[in-house]
Order: C-alpha cells, then sequence, then structure tokens
C-alpha cells in the first residue's frame, strides 16, 4: 500500500507542477497577447 501512496503522490505533485506551467503561461499571455499572434 505504500508503493500505491508514493505513485499517488508523484502523480499529484506532476498535475500540480502542470498546473502551473499552464496558469503561468495563460499568465503571460495575458500580459503580452500579441505575441502570440
Amino acid at each position: 500500500m505504500k508503493n500505491q501512496n508514493q505513485e499517488n503522490a508523484a502523480y499529484l505533485n506532476f498535475i500540480r507542477d502542470l498546473n502551473q506551467m499552464l496558469t503561468d503561461f495563460n499568465i503571460t499571455q495575458l500580459n503580452y497577447p500579441n505575441s502570440f499572434k
């Protein structure tokens, strides 16, 4: 069961990092909308 918890923690960390990257990207788009056209 311990191994399962480690896998879940790694998955949650991955999702959190991915969510942070997407948030940063969206903020960048809002700050510099013309650079993405």
